[in-house]
């Protein structure tokens, strides 16, 4: 048996043989929830929006890139993350360092609008991956 990362002998081989760097939808369900806490740590450690805003797009261009047929569940799970876990913890009563404007379950539930900047790096990740696969494969 091959090793898993070695170099084909020929050109030609290259193109039928399955991309040793494609996840399965477990892993990428379990990569996009581990860069999902990344944004959420990110979020309620840092009180600016801004880089918690880059930190999310670039998570949502990572997990695009590492399976881009799944550049929608990546996108959504972690441009959810953010106002999920600030409506759990205004429901459960637990104040946070970065409080919502406005507050309670409608500041939480407003930023539901990090979806679109999440979903559109998602989508921008998954063209990036598409594109250096037809790179790869194309004959030289």
């Amino acid at each position: 048996m091959a090793p898993l990362l070695a170099a084909p002998p020929d050109r030609a081989a290259a193109v039928n043989d399955p991309d040793p760097f494609e996840l399965s939808r477990r892993a990428h369900l379990v990569a996009c929830a581990a860069l999902a806490a990344v944004v959420v740590a990110a979020d309620l450690l840092v009180e600016p929006i801004v880089p918690v805003l880059v930190v999310l797009i670039v998570a949502s261009a990572i997990a695009g890139f590492l399976r881009p047929d799944g550049i929608v569940v990546g996108g959504l799970i972690i441009g959810l993350a953010i106002p999920l876990v600030r409506f759990v913890a205004v429901l459960a009563g637990v104040a946070l360092a970065t409080p919502d404007e406005p507050g309670g379950p409608v500041g939480a539930l407003s930023l539901v609008f990090l979806v679109v900047p999440a979903l559109f790096a998602a989508v921008i990740g998954g063209y990036a991956r598409k594109t250096l696969d037809e790179e790869r494969r194309r004959p030289r």
